[in-house]
């Protein structure tokens, strides 16, 4: 009778271990679903929060060193927003410039770079000789 009572308990501790396993694998399928629909960030990567304008400048330089062959990458460049193209119509290199882009300008690199975060593109790029660069 002992044994018959001993199996009874065995069977019930499975059968609950069996069901904890099954709510703790629920529980993390479920957490699993809502991180990826909404919990996670809406913001995709190398775009950051709007009116943080040093957070943008590191976003845009991130993207532009893997695009962009910089003789030296740990460079910071300067950086500004396009604000009013009538500023800037004069310029051949501003021609196919909108509001919002970014002007990005690596002197050790002796380059500038238009650059639209809008459609991640580089609309356009000049190289700056050394003497241009003082």
């Amino acid at each position: 009778m002992e044994n018959r009572n001993r199996g009874a308990k065995q069977e019930q501790s499975g059968g609950l271990i069996g069901w904890i396993v099954i709510v703790v694998l629920l529980l993390g399928l479920v957490g699993g679903v809502w991180w990826w629909l909404g919990g996670r960030s809406p913001q995709p990567v190398g775009e950051t929060a709007p009116n943080n304008p040093a957070a943008e400048a590191a976003a845009v330089h991130a993207v532009l060193k893997e695009t962009l062959v910089l003789s030296k990458p740990d460079e910071v460049p300067q950086t500004s927003k396009v604000t009013d193209l009538s500023k800037l119509q004069a310029q051949n290199f501003f021609r196919r410039a909108a509001v919002g882009d970014d002007i990005v300008v690596y002197k050790e690199n002796g380059m500038i770079v238009l650059y639209r975060p809008s459609t991640k593109q580089v609309v356009n790029l000049q190289l700056v000789d050394a003497a241009d660069k003082k």
